[in-house]
């Protein structure tokens, strides 16, 4: 699901009605002080909201949301694949030119923070799957160049019981556009909504076909 605020207000940063009431949308309520609750920080009304089913457009819109960030990007999830490309290369396009946004995640994220010295960038991914890294090659590099970065700040979440994963799948850019939903950006995630058979561009950051 996406939403965003429209004009003169910020997804979830709505202010609180009282001391022991919280603002809440479409006549919910939401009774008690917000600051004891475990689940619950602030409602938000958004002014527009639709759902994205297929990872092929869900990346390119987070590509668009996050070239247009002015602020600060957070990235929740349970998995992270640097390698990705968040945009898929049709033939006849071109190469990529000469100050163009680069296509690969990892590199895209390290380049909005060179051009927008302002933006804060801030990953959230679960700890244990922090293994996988030292398996996907490139991504070591990655992530040497995100650690390096002053805007970028990467954590890993251990904040679970034994036995259990983070497994949220949330992006909020600048407070005023928000995704909660069921996709990572990650390895075997990409497709279209025609689910063509043996898609060429459907590929694992290795090259491989899946």
């Amino acid at each position: 699901m996406i939403a965003s605020a429209g004009a003169g207000s910020s997804a979830g940063m709505t202010g609180e009605t009282g001391e022991n009431q919280a603002a809440a949308p479409d006549g919910a309520s939401f009774s008690g002080n917000p600051a004891r609750s475990k689940s619950i920080w602030r409602f938000g009304h958004a002014s527009r909201a639709h759902v994205v089913v297929d990872a092929a457009d869900y990346y390119g819109l987070m590509r668009e949301a996050m070239l247009n960030a002015q602020h600060r990007i957070m990235l929740i999830g349970w998995d992270f694949d640097t390698r990705i490309a968040l945009k898929s290369s049709r033939r006849g396009e071109g190469r990529r030119q000469r100050g163009d946004p680069p296509e690969v995640l990892g590199d895209f994220v390290v380049w909005l923070t060179k051009r927008n010295p302002r933006l804060e960038v801030r990953v959230l991914k679960w700890n244990f799957g922090a293994l996988k890294m030292f398996m996907r090659g490139a991504m070591i590099l990655h992530m040497w160049r995100w650690w390096m970065s002053r805007q970028i700040d990467f954590k890993f979440d251990s904040a679970h019981p034994l036995g259990c994963s983070h497994h949220q799948k949330i992006v909020v850019i600048d407070d005023r556009f928000a995704v909660c939903g069921g996709i990572d950006m990650t390895g075997d995630r990409w497709d279209t909504s025609e689910h063509i058979e043996a898609d060429p561009r459907r590929k694992r950051p290795t090259g491989y076909s899946y």
